[in-house]
């Protein structure tokens, strides 16, 4: 089995990551999510459990202490969904500060795509009713996800719609053109 290798784009690393997880030996469970072996620190099974706890306070201490950790993808069991904790963090309605505090951590972040579903972490953040201010920073990171529609053929502009950010929806459309 080929050791996970980070390379220049974080799709590129889902979708390694994916094929890399079919051998259930060569992964530590850390309750649903599950992890390569070869990349699993206390580190990062620390990031995930904060993030699932929705404690973001220390989920920004992880990103500052800890960098690579959110670099890592993850596979959650449940959904049997492989992404970057950004992915993961943006389902729980982030404040803006860890988010800011996981792109710092992982720059691409922002601009990794889930090869399953072809989402960004702003479609999930938009699914999940974020905060303006979550959805203006991920836009400001990466604003070709505002134009990306993923398996179901939404665009981020349809989930916030239905939320009634009335904001958040005149920003996006601004950004669309």
């Amino acid at each position: 089995m080929m050791a996970l290798q980070e390379s220049n784009t974080n799709e590129s690393i889902l979708s390694n990551t994916q094929q890399n997880y079919s051998d259930p030996s060569d992964t530590v469970n850390f309750g649903r999510f599950m992890m390569k072996k070869i990349n699993v620190s206390k580190s990062q099974h620390d990031l995930i459990q904060m993030i699932e706890q929705e404690n973001w306070e220390k989920v920004e201490e992880m990103c500052e202490s800890h960098r690579s950790c959110a670099k890592v993808p993850v596979r959650d069991e449940k959904t049997n969904m492989t992404a970057l904790p950004i992915h993961f963090a943006c389902r729980k309605n982030p404040n803006e500060q860890a988010i800011i505090s996981l792109l710092k951590a992982n720059p691409k972040g922002a601009g990794s795509k889930i090869k399953k579903t072809e989402e960004y972490p702003l479609h999930i953040a938009c699914r999940y009713e974020a905060s303006y201010d979550v959805i203006a920073l991920l836009t400001m990171n990466y604003s070709e996800a505002v134009n990306v529609r993923n398996v179901r053929g939404q665009l981020p502009l349809d989930y916030v719609r239905k939320s009634g950010n009335k904001e958040a929806v005149q920003f996006l459309k601004d950004l669309m053109g």
